[in-house]
């Protein structure tokens, strides 16, 4: 700019030295007039283009005394809110888009500096990378302002940013219409959130994320997009009175919840599983969460279950909504031998405070439920039903056995013997079983690549033989095994 000036002024010099003599004096005033103000035109043009403060004020008027409003949100939030206000700015008619990479807050960029701050500079903004599902990802402005002109002399600053938070900036002078507008962001954001019917497992403080998933990082939470599967009920091996409860407390009270409410059901229910470890809780949870059709899926356990206030209104906010939270009794343990009751009263007030018409469904599991706070467990408007998994009987461990052995040749299989000998087992221990079979035939065919692994009664003797051999006495408890029966 001070090489631009000095150029003006060598300028001048020449003229009023060298040329005044020769011209009358009123037209040396009038170049050194139009030189100067040809000038001065072009930097205020200049500095309009180059900087945010003065390109806002050549809009909306240098005078114009803006209220300013600033919401935050979760940063987690922030594709959402983005893609709220870029629907809202689309239905705008006149709207001018100011890009940048300075972090400030929007009064910042509405502080006028006429002799040009360097920081607030337009310039190209950079995107930050986001994923929406599972295999999906989106590039989103990192910032960005809008100017939106609403009438003659009425206008409408925006601005987001993301950076600890999800930040929007508004500035306007009716502040009715920032009410207006914010509610008219927020609806649409949750109306058509990214995480709206998807498969989401939250973690907190940067915990490991799942095994299979896309893990993405916050500040505050840690949403994992987990894979969608195809699961029907074919695939899955319940006890029928299981399957009979499970369907009605869930996917019927899903399907049907217009009707359950027009008839005063509250829309929302919890529900109890328990068993021994390897029984099925989990392998049940992964049917219905993969099964349930529009509604998001929340599972939380370990550290997570200490937030229990945040999933919940991550809950309320993606409604219809099933939660599942993992393993209760680590945290959710009977108050005289809890070590968080803080958080235990949470999860009560939670469960307590859902209106009737908040579609949420909630599923506890545990391996003990003696240790369970009695006032969770036995508290109707809490749990409102809580099923036992044992063990199964000789007819579903043929089931599961069918169910584990369909990708491998049975042929030489008696599948009704193989599951009166495993009498007392889990399922978890029959999936085991199962695949400790299969790699123990292809280690006797020395590793051969074969469209179908042929399994013999004898590959099941060895796998046995192994896990009772080194598995101490708990396999002969489970088992009742005699050394003639191998």
């Amino acid at each position: 700019m001070f090489s631009r000036i000095l150029v003006v002024a060598i300028v001048i010099f020449l003229i009023v030295t060298f040329l005044s003599e020769y011209l009358p004096d009123w037209l040396t005033f009038s170049l050194i007039a139009v030189l100067s103000g040809g000038y001065a035109f072009y930097e205020y043009k200049r500095r309009i283009r180059t900087f945010i403060d003065l390109k806002i004020g050549s809009i909306v008027g240098f005078r114009t005394k803006f209220q300013m409003y600033s919401i935050g949100y979760a940063q987690y939030r922030y594709v959402d809110i983005y893609n709220a206000v870029s629907k809202y700015i689309s239905e705008q008619q006149e709207v001018i888009t100011i890009e940048t990479t300075n972090e400030g807050f929007l009064p910042y960029f509405m502080d006028m500096d006429w002799f040009g701050d360097d920081s607030k500079k337009i310039t190209k903004g950079s995107s930050i990378h986001f994923k929406i599902s599972y295999d999906e990802e989106v590039f989103v402005p990192r910032q960005r302002i809008w100017v939106i002109k609403k009438g003659e002399k009425d206008f409408c600053i925006l601005h987001i940013k993301f950076h600890a938070n999800t930040y929007l900036d508004v500035a306007c002078l009716d502040e009715k219409f920032v009410d207006e507008l914010m509610d008219i962001i927020y609806e649409d954001s949750v109306k058509n959130s990214i995480y709206k019917n998807k498969l989401l497992s939250l973690t907190y403080d940067n915990e490991i994320q799942e095994d299979e998933g896309s893990t993405i990082q916050y500040r505050d939470v840690n949403i994992t997009f987990l894979p969608p599967k195809t699961m029907t009920e074919e695939s899955i091996v319940l006890e029928e009175e299981i399957a009979h409860i499970i369907k009605r407390n869930i996917f019927d009270f899903f399907a049907q919840k217009d009707k359950l409410a027009a008839q005063h059901v509250p829309l929302h229910r919890g529900l109890l599983f328990y068993g021994s470890p390897g029984t099925g809780k989990t392998y049940t949870c992964h049917y219905i969460y993969h099964t349930l059709k529009n509604a998001t899926c929340i599972v939380a356990s370990g550290n997570s279950l200490m937030h229990i206030k945040s999933v919940c209104n991550l809950a309320r906010m993606l409604q219809p909504a099933l939660v599942i939270l993992e393993d209760v009794d680590l945290v959710f343990a009977s108050r005289e031998v809890n070590a968080y009751g803080g958080t235990l009263g949470e999860l009560m007030d939670q469960l307590d405070g859902f209106k009737a018409d908040d579609n949420i469904i909630f599923i506890l599991t545990t391996n003990t439920l003696d240790r369970i706070e009695s006032a969770i467990k036995d508290r109707p408007g809490r749990i409102n039903q809580i099923i036992h998994f044992d063990v199964p009987t000789k007819n579903l461990r043929l089931k599961y056995f069918q169910n584990y052995l369909l990708p491998y040749d049975t042929t030489n299989l008696d599948v009704s013997e193989l599951a009166q000998k495993v009498e007392g087992v889990s399922q978890a221990f029959i999936k085991d079983l199962v695949f400790r079979a299969v790699q123990i035939a292809l280690e006797e065919s020395n590793y051969q690549d074969v469209e179908k692994v042929c399994l013999q009664m004898n590959h099941f003797d060895i796998a046995l033989r192994e896990i009772i051999k080194y598995n101490n006495q708990a396999a002969y408890a489970i088992l009742k095994y005699k050394d003639d029966i191998l």
